[in-house]
């Protein structure tokens, strides 16, 4: 499981935030699933930012608004959206998306906030190797077999490794 967080700006200094992020990989099928959240929090003691607002948050080009009313108080963390996203691999297991947030509550002195990072989500171990089909052996490319100059997907393998049966893909 990966995890960070990434600084928000706001137009109130004494607003600040995250975005907050974690990843579950799913190895079987080559993809995570990420979950992100803004939250906001006032740094200064005895005040509140509060009214009706529209944030948004984007995990790897995909995105969730959400417009509703809020309240911000000294340290509140308060949850302005949250997002769940399934992003897929490259071929080799590894992948690095951009997450993104936005938002405003009208007519208060939060009349922008934004943040913008990259997240390096858990590489996922892919099989690339050597299998011998008929006395000849041929390359195992990213759950790929070229057989008769075609190559052709491996749907589900397994290799004995220490005494054990393991799934490679």
């Amino acid at each position: 499981m990966a995890s960070g967080k990434i600084p928000v700006s706001t137009s109130n200094k004494y607003i600040d935030g995250y975005i907050y992020w974690t990843s579950t990989p799913d190895k079987d099928n080559n993809r995570s699933s990420v979950t992100a959240e803004l939250r906001l929090r006032r740094n200064n003691t005895g005040y509140k930012t509060w009214g009706t607002g529209t944030f948004t948050i984007v995990i790897n080009g995909i995105s969730k608004s959400v417009t509703q009313k809020y309240e911000i108080t000294y340290n509140s963390n308060t949850l302005m959206v949250k997002n769940t996203v399934t992003v897929p691999h490259n071929n080799d297991g590894k992948k690095t998306i951009t997450i993104k947030a936005y938002g405003n509550i009208s007519g208060t002195t939060l009349s922008s906030s934004s943040a913008s990072g990259s997240a390096v989500l858990d590489n996922i171990e892919r099989f690339n190797g050597h299998i011998c089909i008929g006395n000849r052996w041929r390359d195992i490319i990213d759950g790929y077999i070229c057989i008769g100059n075609r190559w052709r997907q491996l749907v589900e393998g397994y290799i004995l490794v220490s005494g054990k049966w393991r799934k490679f893909l």
